[in-house]
């Protein structure tokens, strides 16, 4: 092997006055290089100890297998082209890949893996997170089979398994409504035939008349939400952080897969005439429901939150309302301030009532009586209209959206200003917290016959004559 040549010469920096030259086919750079020195004795001192290793270098060059230098020359002229590419940097690469191979396990492994890991958190998930996680990796194993290995999941396998879920969900909704409407159809006909035979009879030779749905699926058949994709999407993209975490793989294949936009309904709220008309509607007809309401309308809890609330987490005296974490969606405690007309309305209703504010009976039925309360009321059941309300007005009222954030118990703000801003007036703002209880709240309650056992509604009867989906 050819000796190096190290030059030594005077050197014009300003501070150093010798610099050795370093050729470009020894440097670390790949290209010429000066080291500078204050002495020569300095820069000799450098000089050899570069040619000692260099001689070892040699020695131990002149021990390797010729195979092996072949091997190396080759792997070079391979990657030479790859701007800052090294044997040692693709050596390393091939060495993670190999370990993350052995690694690596079936898909259906992965999952159970995850799912037990969900399971057995220091601050336990709700059932439904674990069950919809669940249910959505089996949707995966659909498409893909549970014997893959993880590390050859593809971004484009993600995309073809999304696109045939969308296409599935859609196809089991069409289907589904064009049952739903067929049998519709028969029960209307058959009640028809039942009257008619009825006609004449006395009462107890009479057939029953079979009860009609009360709420009927529209005609109009929806594709799948892209909500329900931005889940499967988000359940999926966990299972391969997971993955990631456990070095099963080094990336996740979903980065590549665009999740589809969400575009937000605008939300509906009760004026606050109408919030009225409910809540002396609840007076009359089902007073058990009315402390319920009035949290709800007013304090703007979760449903979830409020049906798990007992009469011994509310203040009345220190204004607020407690929420355990044990029943909060953030699993974080949270402490809601009573406005002035809800403690009005509680100190009538409240008393010396204990346990749950919604009795468990009711809880049970919950949307039926919903239903029944609002016709009574004659107003439109809007979905959660009693939180969207709470948070428009309060939004409104207070002009704070950190407030309202706080009240509402949300981390982000975009949920605030998507749903909530700018939705109603400041006049109805404040006319909504100044809704108190009526003078003869008392009374009404007094003369109210409770709940009925039987709630009776009149069913919204659509034509025998149908046109099914296509």
């Amino acid at each position: 092997m050819k000796t190096p040549k190290f030059k030594i010469r005077p050197s014009n920096h300003k501070r150093y006055n010798f610099e050795l030259i370093i050729p470009k086919e020894w440097s670390e750079t790949g290209s010429r290089k000066r080291a500078y020195f204050e002495t020569e004795g300095e820069a000799k001192a450098e000089r050899d100890k570069r040619l000692s290793e260099l001689n070892k270098f040699g020695s131990d060059l002149a021990s390797m297998p010729t195979l092996l230098r072949v091997d190396a020359m080759k792997a070079h002229a391979l990657i030479k082209h790859i701007p800052g590419a090294t044997l040692e940097k693709i050596a390393s690469e091939y060495a993670e890949r190999y370990e993350a191979k052995k690694k690596s396990l079936p898909l259906k492994e992965v999952i159970a893996k995850k799912l037990d890991s969900m399971r057995n958190l220091l601050t336990p998930l709700k059932p439904k997170t674990v069950s919809d996680a669940a249910y959505h990796y089996k949707l995966l194993t659909l498409h893909i089979p549970e014997t893959t290995s993880i590390l050859n999941v593809t971004s484009e396998m993600l995309l073809e398994a999304l696109k045939q879920h969308h296409l599935i969900q859609a196809k089991n909704m069409a289907l589904k409504r064009e049952e739903t409407l067929r049998k519709h159809a028969e029960k209307i006909a058959l009640r028809e035939k039942i009257r008619k035979e009825n006609k004449g009879l006395p009462r107890g030779q009479r057939k029953k008349v079979p009860h009609l749905e009360r709420r009927l699926t529209e005609l109009k058949v929806k594709s799948c939400a892209s909500k329900t994709i931005i889940n499967v999407h988000r359940n999926w993209s966990s299972l391969f952080n997971f993955a990631i975490d456990k070095k099963m793989i080094s990336d996740n294949p979903l980065k590549g897969v665009l999740k589809p936009k969400h575009l937000t309904k605008r939300i509906k709220v009760l004026s606050p005439e109408q919030t009225m008309k409910l809540l002396i509607a609840a007076a009359q007809y089902a007073p058990e429901m009315l402390p319920y309401l009035v949290i709800a309308v007013f304090a703007g809890p979760r449903r979830s939150e409020l049906m798990e609330l007992k009469y011994e987490d509310i203040g009345l005296e220190s204004g607020g309302i407690v929420l355990d974490d044990g029943i909060t969606k953030t699993a974080s405690r949270r402490r809601l301030k009573m406005s002035p007309n809800l403690i009005a309305w509680l100190r009538v209703l409240i008393g010396e009532k204990e346990g749950w504010v919604l009795p468990r009976e009711i809880a049970k039925k919950f949307d039926r009586v919903m239903l029944w309360l609002c016709e009574k009321a004659g107003i439109p059941r809007e979905p959660n209209f009693a939180r969207h309300g709470f948070g428009s007005y309060h939004y409104e009222f207070h002009s704070d959206p950190n407030l309202t954030m706080l009240e509402l118990g949300h981390s982000t703000r975009k949920m605030l200003d998507e749903n909530y801003r700018e939705l109603v007036t400041p006049q109805d703002a404040e006319a909504y917290f100044n809704l108190f209880p009526p003078a003869n709240l008392r009374a009404l309650l007094n003369a109210s016959p409770g709940l009925p056992t039987r709630l009776t509604r009149k069913p919204k009867l659509q034509s025998p004559d149908i046109k099914l989906a296509a």
